[in-house]
């Protein structure tokens, strides 16, 4: 049967509702399966973000616990300390804790170790050869004697309370220059010494303005035969090394050298750094007469400034020594600041 339509607007718009129709819709499918997948994808995000969250909670859980255990135990020692301490002052039956009790209470205690200080032969000495330094009037006290080597005379030296010390012939003819020849006094106390027990050297840029005994009662323990200065600058023996050729104190060539011998042998930088101008010693002891004749060896072959071999040598030996707090230094020993001008003047013109 034949249709006609009267035009074709008609026959467009029964052909667009024809070609719209649900039963010819193909191109659907796809669509779905995009979709489908994006709802798949957002759910594997969501899935990772709970995971992520309760893996962080259950972290927080942990730290937490184990920060109560580290309470928990910190809080136990202390009440073990507490309970220890206790004992010992409740109980002065026991020989130990009447010690305690003693180190505590015994107001004699102070003295009778004082005491002993006194009765130990004890000996202050300084080096000033050239005219360079100057020494300085002190005031003697109970149990120590006090030695200067002094070269060339100076009659000014008669009213310091020093006991001036000639330089020997074999000192003088030592093939080396004079300020080494100061550095070998300086390092060999127990060659001047031998009668002493305890030794303290002393630079002439410094004075003593304390009590040399309550000094030694405060810095003295059995486990160390040296003591001495920290530097208040520097730790590194590098920086060290370029102080001194920046403050025209040493040769560059020298000072490079030192510097590849230290590297080659691995130092590290931080081997700490004395400030040598004091030096305390049990100067008789064997460890101390090994640690004086290495760093004299260091000072003889290589530069006269002491402060770059002295924590070299330690290190190589493996030694330790007692570094004295600038605190304690500063009631006991003062320095002459002038006089440190001066020498800064002196080393650069």
């Amino acid at each position: 049967m034949n249709i006609k339509l009267e035009n074709n607007n008609e026959h467009n718009f029964l052909y667009n509702q024809f070609k719209n129709s649900p039963g010819k819709r193909k191109k659907g499918k796809p669509l779905l399966k995009k979709r489908r997948a994006e709802e798949k994808n957002k759910l594997k995000k969501v899935k990772n973000r709970i995971k992520k969250r309760i893996s962080l909670i259950n972290n927080l859980n942990l730290q937490n616990i184990q920060y109560k255990e580290q309470n928990i135990k910190l809080v136990i020692y202390k009440l073990i300390f507490i309970i220890y301490l206790l004992f010992l002052l409740f109980n002065k039956n026991k020989k130990m804790n009447n010690d305690v009790y003693n180190l505590l209470y015994d107001e004699n205690i102070y003295d009778k170790q004082l005491n002993n200080i006194i009765k130990m032969k004890k000996v202050v000495y300084t080096v000033i050869l050239g005219k360079y330094d100057k020494l300085k009037k002190i005031i003697k006290q109970e149990g120590w004697d006090y030695f200067a080597f002094v070269d060339p005379y100076d009659s000014q030296n008669k009213d310091t309370n020093w006991t001036i010390l000639p330089i020997t012939e074999e000192i003088k003819n030592l093939d080396i220059k004079t300020v080494k020849k100061q550095r070998f006094i300086k390092t060999h106390p127990h060659l001047f010494f031998q009668n002493y027990s305890l030794s303290i050297y002393i630079d002439a840029t410094y004075s003593i303005i304390g009590d040399l005994n309550e000094f030694i009662l405060r810095i003295l323990t059995p486990n160390f035969n040296i003591y001495t200065l920290e530097h208040p600058d520097r730790s590194n023996l590098y920086q060290e090394i370029e102080e001194v050729v920046y403050e025209r104190k040493e040769k560059r060539s020298k000072a490079n050298y030192i510097k590849e011998k230290y590297l080659s042998e691995n130092i590290p930088k931080e081997t700490g750094l004395i400030e040598s101008c004091i030096m305390i010693r049990r100067h008789n002891e064997k460890e101390c007469i090994d640690i004086m004749e290495q760093w004299w060896n260091e000072i003889k072959d290589n530069s006269h400034r002491d402060q770059l071999s002295f924590n070299y040598v330690l290190w190589k030996m493996k030694k330790r020594i007692k570094y004295i707090a600038k605190k304690i230094q500063k009631n006991y020993f003062s320095v002459n600041i002038y006089h440190l001008f001066y020498r800064v003047y002196k080393d650069n013109h």
